[in-house]
């Protein structure tokens, strides 16, 4: 039950340089053991405290060590700003292929320097 002690080491730890050690070990821990239990029933005991710890270890990655919590950031300011700006890009895009596609089909209609003179020499 390492994980179990890593976890209860994070919660008690107030010093951020040793806190983050302790979430990077933590995680590798309940991972481990979730690879180990993935043959038992989804409602096990163990199974059920892991994921719980698994929250817990988010909540202090987001309130002790001030991490962007990967749910809030999709929905969140900065998830829309992403998508404001991937929306530009993708507006630019198409602006600039509409373009590509105009001039590469429909080239602008350009004066021929002999056209003055091929008219002059059929009259």
């Amino acid at each position: 039950m390492r994980w179990r002690e890593l976890y209860n080491a994070c919660v008690s730890e107030t010093k951020l340089e040793k806190l983050e050690k302790l979430v990077f070990e933590t995680e590798e821990a309940i991972v481990l053991r979730c690879h180990e239990l993935c043959r038992e029933p989804y409602l096990s005991s163990e199974v059920q405290a892991l994921r719980q710890a698994a929250k817990g270890l988010l909540e202090i990655k987001t309130t002790k060590l001030g991490w962007l919590d990967p749910a809030r950031v999709r929905r969140g300011l900065l998830g829309r700003t992403i998508r404001r700006a991937m929306d530009r890009v993708r507006s630019a895009s198409f602006v600039v292929e509409r373009l590509w596609v105009k001039w590469v089909f429909n080239p602008p209609k350009r004066k021929s320097k002999f056209a003055d003179v091929n008219e002059v020499s059929q009259s």
